[in-house]
């Protein structure tokens, strides 16, 4: 395993670690992904869809940024390490 290899394996446990410091933003993201795909097939159904009541204010930013730089950092790391395997 090279410099590269090490790097990916890096990038890949800060991810994961990221990840787990992001576990609320996770849930929140789920239930929304949930909501508006439940509304979404209401609507192809034909019936009337009541607006949901959600708090989405109370997650701040930093956190679906940290959310969103963990998926990154695992994505970066998978593919240093095939890149390294495959050099």
């Amino acid at each position: 395993m090279t410099v590269t290899g090490i790097i990916g394996l890096l990038a890949f446990v800060a991810g994961i670690h990221l990840i787990w410091l992001a576990r609320k933003e996770v849930l929140f993201w789920v239930t929304e992904f949930l909501c508006i795909f439940r509304q979404a097939l209401m609507r192809s159904q034909g019936s009337k869809v009541k607006p949901a009541g959600r708090e989405a204010g109370i997650y701040d930013r930093r956190g679906t940024l940290r959310l969103v730089s963990a998926i990154g950092l695992i994505f970066l790391g998978q593919f240093l390490v095939l890149l390294d395997l495959a050099f």
